[in-house]
């Protein structure tokens, strides 16, 4: 199956379709320092807006639109102001979509997307939840056969790390969704409890909490992580506490271990914030694979 990736980062989700043994035509990412990263490792990514629809030209028919639209304003990290924030995707995602006429459509975000506000609830332009129910899911209701939605945890699907994200898909027919499978404890880097070090051991092997983009935070180019390089270094050092190196976070994320060189060609904050907004390869292919599984029946 060919498929379009829109807002393809630095590759995380090219890797997992093309494992699960998708074409990615072309890769769209506006952001020039996961532009260059992606186009390191391989992936066909062209820099540029997803409004762009000239960045469409050649493409040929695809089967398959995956799209990892920005989750800023449904994740409980930001300000989640919703529809109403400008870094909004899902309506560019939309206009694609229009454009192109996939077989399949699907669509990666934050665990976020799916909660209601308790103070926004009934306005879709504010709550992440109703959004999700009365817009994105109805608008693609109006395009495709079957729509359904999951979340699940790359922890169930071999990486050593949590991140609970929703998957979104939409098709011809209903799809099996993935089943988890394991941890892969052994594969924990054995320093992950960085939130109570002092905790009980059987912490010290468990998976990570989520890597974020923020993982630099506190340190400046090329610093010693066993060094406080601010003020705010002082709880980490007081903890027994330090920060997680790009090459550790690329290993939690399940990327391939090439991309450590990859990575290395922008600057390190460039490179965490890179994979603290990718996706899981290992979580990416289930999916995927379930698609295809669907596609074939």
């Amino acid at each position: 199956m060919r498929a379009l990736e829109l807002f393809g980062g630095g590759g995380g989700a090219w890797q997992g379709l093309t494992a699960a043994g998708v074409e990615v035509v072309r890769s769209i990412e506006w952001d020039s320092a996961a532009h260059e990263v992606a186009v390191a490792a391989g992936c066909p990514s062209v820099q540029g807006d997803v409004r762009d629809l000239s960045l469409l030209e050649g493409l040929g028919p695809v089967g398959l639109v995956w799209s990892s639209f920005p989750c800023q304003s449904f994740s409980s990290a930001g300000n989640r102001e919703g529809a109403s924030d400008p870094r909004n995707g899902w309506p560019w995602t939309l206009g694609v979509v229009d454009e192109v006429g996939p077989r399949w459509f699907m669509g990666e975000n934050v665990m976020g997307l799916t909660q209601h506000s308790s103070e926004w609830c009934g306005n879709p332009q504010r709550c992440p939840g109703c959004y999700l129910h009365q817009v994105i899911l109805p608008e693609l209701r109006e395009r495709f056969e079957w729509v359904g939605w999951s979340v699940s945890d790359a922890a169930d699907f071999g990486v050593p790390q949590r991140r609970r994200r929703v998957c979104i898909v939409a098709g011809p027919r209903a799809i099996r969704w993935p089943a988890a499978t394991h941890a892969a404890p052994e594969k924990c880097l054995g320093l992950f409890s960085r939130w109570k070090p002092w905790a009980c051991p059987e912490w010290w092997d468990a998976p990570s909490p989520t890597v974020m983009t923020n993982e630099v935070k506190g340190s400046g180019p090329g610093a010693n992580p066993h060094k406080m390089q601010r003020a705010s270094d002082a709880l980490y050092l007081g903890t027994g506490r330090r920060r997680l190196t790009v090459s550790e976070c690329r290993v939690l994320m399940g990327w391939a271990p090439e991309y450590d060189e990859h990575l290395g060609l922008v600057t390190k904050t460039d490179a965490y914030r890179i994979l603290g907004n990718g996706c899981v390869p290992a979580w990416v292919e289930a999916h995927v694979r379930a698609v295809l599984e669907a596609d074939s029946r």
